[in-house]
């Protein structure tokens, strides 16, 4: 069976590697011609010699790449296949989560959220054949479930290969970019042929044939999913239309307000009309100040009734963003400039009021979100969203005439969507890049805690050198926070770090006979050598270090040759107490120390905790801090289960923030810590605005001036402002 389930990994591993040496081979066939036309392309020397020179360097190491791509892949068979790889593969992942606490710059940041967005959407895209895959491979690894880490035919898996294999290549951030866009391309939108391929071929080694796929609901990550592709936004565009229906079986049902004493008006002559106020507001519409635009004032409104239902909707569709609570007031005043032109165009095709999918009603919906998203009082300074959205409104009043409705709004809406995306890329960058900062300092303030309970453990108030207490204190207390965070309190760096304290405090022990002697000169070069490596990873220089030795050296000295003054002291100690052995114990041990040396640290062996040595101290300390911070942070605390609730929400959760005498402010639950109770609050953009405890938020939200925000879980702007017509106009029916 072993031998069975060998080959067939075996076969499988041969197959992937046929597949993967295929798709490769096309894609860096694929990537020279691309770089090629790039370079053809290029506006200026410097960037056609850079598309030149990456396309060289892809082509000369085309074999090297494959060979590297091929041989981290064969040793994560090499796992599968060979059960003793197991230990060196774990080792190796242990190894590489050295580098955990290290800070991305914003090129690999960028890189890594590329990167993360393929991956999960390959995992969705192929979810049904992954599943068979993993369930299938599980059973020939003895039952063990692969990973998104291990399994050689994950989407991460191959992902990180290959951005492995072209991070060897030095390229600049943008050249890695367009390989990764065709890595997806060519490599990663072909996965669904080898996962049949392989399925197939398990299945016919009778490797779990029968096999049902059941869809899972409870996904850790779920794959971010474009809006065309979402189903909500189907649901959405139906619901528009079914409303829009209403209302205009409503407004049918109403009689005509047509004015007969009035000449009717063509639509030819309000489009005019419009035409020429809309020429006009170019002259108001100035960067500097952009003051709100009334309604636009037509001489004569006696228009047939579509026309008549056109105006009227035009007129509650900017009614609705103005009363728009979630939108600051100079992006009311902004989109009120677009009045004119949309009437224009809803009169010019009637499709815009009833078409959901209507270019011109996507842009408004994309400016309603981005306003309401992105442009407050913590942002609109930080980001040239506000700057974007004038550009799209001047260009629409500009561009926007009678024949080129459909491409105009077409064009904006598409530019927008993307400037949107990339904001919205950069902030998931720097939102990263803050929780990654935060989690930083968390778990040094934790390590430090945890070092300086250590260390007065140790020393138990035991009165030392000045010198001696000054380094344990300092500078390795850091090396031990330092290596505690980068290794663990497992780990062997951590372990000889402790004991290096205990070596330290006997070596300056006053030594009482040659063996002891031999052993402190012995142990000499090794405490030095310990020290030396311990202060330069925290940052000392050489003569720091050397100022260090030569206390260290000093003590050690004086507390020996002045042994025979407190060994006089000590016998007379001694023979005044012979009556109790375990006194003399004590006293024979007290006259090994240096003569500032009230208490020894070997007095009493037993007592290795401070628990033993000192409980009441350390329970009067603890409960001083406790107090000390409670008073810091509240005067007052929330029940058990509020601040549990706070501390269950979901990550990404908006918080509308309202304080006295401030305005509403709205935040994003980034992060929190469920140990020491810290949460992260961001702002749109990413950045951090606060960290706050989550018992001032349970208090918050207890009080009502903490509320959970909509804001993001809003249905289109469209939907919105046709619910609230069709409500108004059945109203209006019922009491007519």
């Amino acid at each position: 069976m072993i031998n069975d389930s060998r080959q067939t990994l075996i076969d499988c591993h041969s197959r992937l590697r046929e597949f993967c040496q295929s798709q490769l081979s096309i894609l860096i066939n694929a990537a020279s011609e691309y770089l090629f036309q790039q370079a053809e392309q290029a506006n200026d020397n410097e960037t056609q010699q850079r598309y030149f020179d990456v396309q060289k360097m892809i082509e000369a190491e085309q074999k090297t790449l494959t060979t590297q791509f091929e041989r981290t892949l064969s040793a994560l068979f090499a796992v599968l296949i060979t059960p003793s790889a197991q230990t060196q593969a774990n080792k190796k992942r242990i190894d590489s989560s050295d580098n955990i606490l290290s800070l991305l710059d914003n090129d690999e940041m960028e890189l890594k959220v590329a990167l993360s967005s393929m991956s999960h959407r390959a995992e969705a895209d192929y979810a049904e054949a992954l599943f068979a895959l993993g369930q299938r491979l599980a059973l020939l690894n003895n039952g063990i479930k692969l990973t998104a880490e291990n399994n050689p035919f994950a989407p991460q898996v191959l992902c990180n290969n290959f951005m492995a294999c072209i991070d060897k290549l030095s390229l600049d951030l943008q050249s890695r970019l367009i390989l990764l866009k065709l890595f997806d391309r060519y490599f990663i939108k072909h996965l669904a042929n080898i996962y049949a391929e392989i399925n197939l071929h398990l299945v016919n080694r009778n490797v779990l044939p029968n096999l049902r796929y059941h869809h899972r609901t409870d996904r850790a990550i779920a794959p971010k999913r474009r809006k065309s592709d979402n189903a909500a936004i189907k649901d959405s565009e139906n619901r528009q239309s079914e409303l829009f229906e209403v209302m205009r079986s409503i407004l049918n049902a109403q009689p005509a307000a047509n004015n007969h004493h009035q000449p009717s008006i063509s639509v030819e002559r309000l489009i005019a009309e419009l035409s020429a106020i809309q020429s006009q507001q170019l002259i108001r519409f100035t960067s500097a100040s952009i003051t709100a635009e009334p309604a636009p004032a037509l001489k004569n409104t006696n228009a047939n009734t579509s026309q008549q239902q056109a105006i009227e909707c035009v007129g509650i569709l900017f009614e609705h963003i103005l009363n728009d609570d979630g939108l600051h007031d100079s992006v009311k005043s902004l989109l009120s400039h677009l009045h004119t032109p949309l009437l224009k165009l809803a009169l010019l095709d009637k499709t815009f009021l009833s078409n959901p999918k209507h270019d011109a009603r996507q842009l408004v919906n994309k400016l309603i979100t981005a306003g309401e998203n992105w442009i407050t009082d913590d942002t609109s300074a930080e980001n040239n969203i506000y700057q974007h959205m004038q550009s799209v409104v001047k260009k629409i009043i500009t561009d926007f005439d009678n024949d080129n409705s459909n491409q105009i709004f077409s064009h904006v809406a598409t530019e927008f969507n993307t400037y949107i995306e990339k904001i919205e890329r950069q902030a998931s960058i720097t939102e990263k890049r803050s929780i990654q900062v935060v989690k930083g300092k968390e778990a040094l303030e934790s390590g430090r805690e945890k070092v300086t309970t250590l260390i007065n453990e140790k020393l138990c108030d035991e009165a030392l050198p000045k010198p001696i207490l000054q380094l344990i204190k300092n500078p390795w207390s850091a090396f031990l926070a330092y290596t505690l965070l980068r290794h663990g309190d497992e780990s062997t760096q951590w372990i000889e770090a402790v004991n290096f304290i205990d070596e330290l405090l006997w070596y300056i022990e006053p030594k009482i006979n040659n063996e002891e002697k031999n052993q402190a000169n012995n142990l000499r070069s090794v405490i030095n050598e310990k020290l030396k490596y311990g202060l330069s990873c925290v940052g000392l220089d050489a003569n720091e270090i050397q100022q260090h030795l030569s206390s260290l050296e000093m003590c050690s000295q004086l507390a020996t040759e002045n042994i025979y003054d407190v060994q006089k002291s000590a016998d007379t100690v001694e023979k005044k107490s012979n009556e109790n052995s375990s006194q003399n114990t004590e006293q024979s041990i007290l006259k090994n120390r240096p003569p500032n040396v009230t208490e020894s640290h070997l007095q009493n062996p037993q007592s290795s905790s401070l628990e033993a040595s000192h409980p009441k101290n350390v329970t009067q300390e603890k409960n001083e801090t406790t107090i000390e911070k409670t008073f810091i942070s509240a005067t007052e605390r929330a029940s058990e289960n509020a601040i549990a609730n706070v501390l269950s929400m979901d990550f990404g959760t908006w918080l509308n923030w309202q304080k006295s005498d401030e305005p509403l402010r709205r935040l994003k639950l980034t992060w929190y810590n469920q140990k020491t109770q810290n949460c992260m609050l961001s702002n749109s953009m990413g950045q951090q605005v606060a960290i706050v405890s989550a018992n001032e938020i349970a208090l918050g939200m207890s009080k009502g001036s903490i509320t959970v925000s909509d804001t993001h879980l809003q249905k289109p702007f469209f939907e919105r402002m046709l619910e609230t017509v069709v409500d108004r106009l059945r109203l209006k029916a019922q009491t007519a």
